[in-house]
């Protein structure tokens, strides 16, 4: 009897907890834009019989689905490259600097700067 409740309660809690792990997984696909992929490699795994009788469609279909993420964080990464590089541009040419050259140290000594006060 303790071994069936134990199996009991194993399954309930997978079933309990099985929609929130899917809906992570499915979440994280998309966010990571492979989620067309996945369902691709799901759809030709399971349909066996129509990607051998249209193995060009097949192929052509998981190429592009592979490619979609790749073209996708490629050109993202270019994007944050040339904001970095353009904020980095930007910093440097507005930045006030952290030090006056020595000619400008000592503005204490008005009288020399022609100030008599």
């Amino acid at each position: 009897m303790d071994f069936m409740l134990k199996q009991l309660l194993i399954v309930l809690v997978l079933l309990a907890v099985t929609p929130y792990i899917v809906g992570i997984v499915l979440a994280l696909l998309a966010k990571l834009r492979l989620l067309p992929l996945a369902v691709c490699g799901l759809v030709l795994s399971c349909l066996p019989n129509w990607a051998a009788a249209h193995r060009p469609l097949a192929i052509g279909l998981l190429a592009a689905c592979a490619l979609y993420p790749i073209v996708y964080w490629t050109l993202r990464f270019i994007r944050w490259r040339q904001e970095e590089r353009y904020y980095a541009h930007y910093l440097l040419a507005t930045a006030k600097p952290l030090y006056a050259p020595a000619e400008y140290e000592d503005y204490d000594n008005k009288e020399e700067y022609g100030y008599n006060a």
